[in-house]
């Protein structure tokens, strides 16, 4: 009997699935009822924006628009990215024996390590603090 083909380690023994988002069509009479919106209706012939507004007795307002992605994307740990980063970024997991998400915060650390925060600029009038801090008396 052939053996079960399982994931790798740090994936509890599932593979990792990269999902490719299409272009979604609202289909006519299925988009919002405010003037200039175009997002799906969500209830009551309103967005979901502009449902919470009309709930919440405020008057409807245009919502910003949504932000245009490159196409195509792909869902990768809960973020967005071309279909390359993801397959980079799931390679690179897989060699190092690593959750997806646990890459992307050693990528993190790595980029915060190499990028050093900037020393804040005092503002005028505020007093400075530290070491340095003249002596009060």
């Amino acid at each position: 009997m052939a053996k079960k083909k399982r994931g790798h380690a740090g994936q509890g023994g599932r593979s990792a699935k990269i999902l490719v988002l299409k272009p979604q069509t609202v289909p006519a009479g299925f988009v919002c009822s405010f003037e200039g919106c175009g997002r799906r209706e969500y209830s009551g012939g309103l967005c979901q924006s502009h449902h919470r507004q009309s709930r919440a007795g405020q008057a409807l307002i245009p919502v910003h628009p949504y932000h245009k992605r490159p196409e195509p994307t792909v869902k990768f740990s809960g973020m967005r990215l071309s279909p390359r980063c993801a397959e980079r970024l799931e390679r690179e997991a897989r060699t190092k024996h690593l959750s997806n998400g646990a890459l992307i915060c050693e990528i993190l650390e790595l980029w915060c390590e190499s990028h050093p925060e900037p020393e804040p600029a005092a503002t005028h009038g505020e007093r400075p603090s530290g070491p340095n801090r003249p002596k009060q008396g």
